[in-house]
């Protein structure tokens, strides 16, 4: 029905290949986020959902 490999971005995790839709049930959204790039790097992110601002170090 599809295939299955460790993700090279978040480590532990998943990633799937799936051959036919019906086989992945209705994906939940998660949060969403805007970088700030400062013109050399991205140096902070904020949550959406809930304004938190995080300082990329």
């Amino acid at each position: 029905m599809g295939i299955v490999w460790p993700s090279v971005r978040f480590a532990g995790g998943m990633c799937i290949g799936a051959f036919w839709p019906d086989v992945v049930p209705i994906p939940a959204r998660g949060a969403h986020f805007s970088y700030h790039w400062n013109g050399e790097a991205v140096d902070y992110v904020k949550t959406l959902d809930t304004g938190e601002i995080m300082r990329v170090t």
